[in-house]
């Protein structure tokens, strides 16, 4: 993800100058708009991302399992880092750090549902280039909070969401009565009979409140 995103917000901001940000999801991540593009959710000039599903709330009891300096990255087994990708992301973090000052912490995180306003896709391009061979988990976690701590981008990490990164619903009820989650089975002809449905029924509220 936050490999290709640059080239395609180049891509946005001609296709699509009156945007106000970019949400991006993983296809089988279901969300009702209403529920989440409101007060307590996504707002259209604050990153949005997930709170967790992604680490033990023991060791990650703010939603991101985040580490700072050299030692605590690299020796880190709370989580697994993908064989070993701690070193790269240690690397990648140094360098941001030598070129721009920011604090050597990177964070790991669900990432299959995430949301950039516009005013920060350049910052966004810029500090994802050093994190290509990262493993999305930690990039996109990482990058969103650089952009929040150092550049004062407004952030929001929403706890409202269904299951986590490694999680299946097994019901079609979670997709009408949770307003996000991860992940659905959408080869399952119910399970996209209902997200049809639930996407339909929201439109129809939504024009209604727009009245």
């Amino acid at each position: 993800q936050e490999g290709c995103v640059p080239s395609i917000l180049e891509v946005a901001k001609l296709r699509n100058p009156d945007a106000t940000g970019f949400l991006t999801t993983h296809a089988d991540f279901w969300f009702r708009p209403s529920a989440i593009v409101n007060e307590t959710g996504l707002r259209l000039e604050a990153i949005w991302h997930l709170k967790s599903g992604l680490v033990n709330p023991k060791y990650a009891p703010g939603g991101l399992h985040c580490l700072s300096g050299r030692e605590e990255i690299l020796n880190d087994t709370h989580w697994h880092w993908f064989g070993h990708r701690n070193m790269d992301s240690w690397r990648a973090i140094d360098r941001l750090q030598h070129a721009y000052g920011y604090d050597p912490t990177v964070c790991a995180g669900w990432s299959d549902g995430w949301y950039v306003p516009r005013s920060a896709w350049d910052m966004f391009a810029n500090v994802s280039s050093e994190f290509g061979p990262i493993v999305h988990e930690v990039a996109i976690p990482t990058v969103l909070q650089i952009l929040h701590r150092h550049r004062g981008v407004p952030l929001q990490l929403d706890g409202r969401c269904w299951g986590g990164c490694c999680s299946k619903s097994q019901n079609t009820d979670d997709i009408l009565k949770q307003p996000c989650g991860h992940r659905m089975d959408l080869t399952q002809q119910a399970v996209r009979d209902t997200l049809k449905s639930m996407l339909a029924e929201d439109l129809k509220m939504l024009r209604r409140r727009a009245r």
